[in-house]
């Protein structure tokens, strides 16, 4: 009888672990389900409406921009120009932008970072203005988080599409079947900087 208790008691501890073991698989996979829950719900679905943004040029000129609006849509592009995403993103972007304004869509590319304009175009290109808002309202109301990140909005302010990161896979394939265009992909290291001469 002592034999059979020892012999229980020796598996005693093997069983706990194996108990702990499949407990923290399970809460594992559980905590996995809401992360992915509450990361569906901090961000801007489409189908979601916006009735107005408020921004400020780069020039400090206040625009508001009130829905429905005449413009075939908008685009909103949020970007940092220290971001090396943003920068890869770059050919991507100039060419979305360029082939939406000829289709009417109104640009905005989006920072709450102020630099000056020559560091914009190192993530946009040449000739883009770029917009801001200090009080950070229009990051607030278009859920915005990560750069990049793109939404598109319909003249009458429904969000039509949400690409949250670069234009990359999934977010590429879905912007390029929107539209009908090519996007070359992601730079693989960022464009050379220049350097100013002495």
């Amino acid at each position: 009888m002592r034999e059979a208790a020892a012999s229980v008691s020796n598996k005693l501890p093997i069983v706990l672990l194996l108990m702990s073991l499949c407990l923290n698989v399970v809460l594992v996979h559980r905590n996995k389900s809401l992360q992915s829950t509450i990361e569906e719900a901090e961000i801007l679905q489409p189908g979601s409406h916006v009735s107005s943004l408020r921004f400020k040029s780069t020039s400090g000129a206040k625009v508001n921009i009130s829905f429905p609006t005449q413009a075939e849509g908008t685009l909103i592009y949020y970007f940092r120009p220290t971001c090396m995403w943003c920068m890869r993103n770059r050919a991507n972007f100039e060419i979305l932008a360029r082939k939406l304004q000829s289709l009417g869509y109104r640009i905005l590319p989006y920072t709450l970072e102020h630099y000056p304009d020559q560091e914009y175009a190192k993530v946009l290109g040449q000739g883009v203005e770029v917009f801001t808002d200090d009080d950070q309202d229009v990051q607030r109301v278009l859920k915005l988080s990560g750069t990049p990140d793109t939404i598109l909005i319909s003249r009458s302010g429904i969000v039509l599409a949400h690409w949250g990161g670069a234009f990359s896979d999934e977010n590429l394939r879905s912007i390029e079947s929107r539209f009908g265009i090519h996007l070359p992909g992601l730079v693989l290291t960022p464009p050379p900087q220049k350097v100013s001469g002495n």
